[in-house]
């Protein structure tokens, strides 16, 4: 209970960054209450980042089997000044 108040307490003063850690895999309702709490938090700050005139965050695209496609998909996202896009090859999912 006692991370959960902290976490609030720095959802308060908009500080988003702090988030429930279980000591298990969501067993119990403390746990399930963290993860909403994470999950809120969230959706806060993209929320309040979007008001801002910012977005923030990460977004992982896979890109179509058309190399042509594909590359004029990479050069827009390159030249949006709104957008940091960052080419990734043989990426694994953990």
């Amino acid at each position: 209970i006692k991370k959960l108040y902290y976490i609030s307490e720095d959802m308060k003063k908009m500080n988003f960054e702090a988030k429930y850690v279980p000591e298990n895999e969501y067993k119990n309702e403390i746990d399930v209450l963290g993860q909403n709490m994470n999950e809120v938090s969230d959706i806060l700050e993209s929320n309040i980042t979007y008001i801002n005139g910012q977005s923030r965050g990460q977004m992982m695209v896979q890109l179509p089997d058309d190399e042509d496609l594909s590359k004029k998909m990479i050069e827009y996202l390159k030249k949006s000044t709104s957008i940091v896009a960052q080419e990734v090859n043989d990426y694994e999912l953990s």
